[in-house]
């Protein structure tokens, strides 16, 4: 796994800061893994993961799989239903 601060460098988004566990699962749900594979992966409960989620949701300020890889995704704009969605946080 590639250092986390290559990914989401200072892994912060305004005041909210992502925790180390926090980074670690949304960096394997940008590898494609679900949920089962996250937590077969780290060796917590599938369940322990949707709670990591819905914090880093919150924390991004995004509601979706997409749109959190999307946000980690260096100096690039999307679309998804015509909104754009921007880079929330410094990359590297």
């Amino acid at each position: 796994m590639p250092h986390k601060r290559d990914w989401w460098s200072a892994n912060s988004v305004g005041e909210q800061t992502l925790t180390r566990r926090e980074l670690e699962v949304a960096w394997l749900v940008s590898q494609g893994l679900a949920n089962q594979g996250v937590a077969g992966q780290l060796g917590i409960r599938e369940g322990t993961v949707k709670i990591h989620l819905h914090n880093i949701y919150r924390k991004l300020r995004v509601s979706n799989r997409t749109e959190l890889i999307l946000s980690a995704i260096p100096n690039r704009r999307k679309k998804i239903h015509g909104f754009p969605l921007i880079r929330l946080g410094n990359v590297g």
